[in-house]
């Protein structure tokens, strides 16, 4: 599966700028073929986050909670029965990519914003170092790097302690 997840204005754009936003997050079945996999048909509809603003990377995560905590069971695999598979079949639900423009996937993932200090979700570039970008593979995040900085931010007690986390680390 992959997770689709971007905010837009259904009044459509206007040249002063975004004055309603709202979203839809939504799951693709990557085991079609990839002519049909993106169709309305094949798609399906998590959720809509109404507007009139995009929601923050907190509140993202909460509408987010419950299917994740649904992926994190069929990640584990369950047994569904069918008329083929009278005993039923495993199956096991992964999400492998998540997409979306750069504002919502790094709400989603849970780094900072394209504007922020540490805005690289795959690198320790700060935003002074941007206009350099030279890939530099020993700055290169790692996934226990990561992990280890989410956590740090969930627990963190106050609201200013976890936009210093954000500052400084980018997660």
């Amino acid at each position: 599966m992959d997770l689709f997840v971007d905010w837009f204005n259904p009044r459509g754009n206007k040249k002063a700028g975004k004055l309603f936003s709202m979203g839809v997050i939504s799951l693709n079945c990557l085991n079609l073929l990839p002519t049909t996999r993106r169709s309305i048909s094949n798609s399906c509809i998590m959720g809509i986050t109404p507007g009139p603003n995009e929601p923050s990377m907190v509140t993202i995560n909460h509408v987010l909670k419950l299917l994740v905590d649904e992926l994190l069971v069929l990640r584990k695999g369950i047994t569904l029965k069918t008329h083929q598979f009278p005993e039923g079949r495993n199956i096991h639900v992964k999400i492998l990519g998540l997409l979306g423009d750069v504002v919502a996937t790094h709400k989603v993932a849970g780094f900072s914003s394209h504007s922020g200090s540490k805005f690289c979700s795959f690198c320790d570039c700060t935003l002074a170092e941007k206009d350099e970008m030279v890939l530099d593979l020993s700055q290169k995040r790692t996934k226990a790097e990561v992990l280890s900085q989410a956590e740090r931010w969930a627990k963190a007690k106050t609201v200013t302690q976890k936009d210093k986390l954000v500052t400084n680390y980018g997660v």
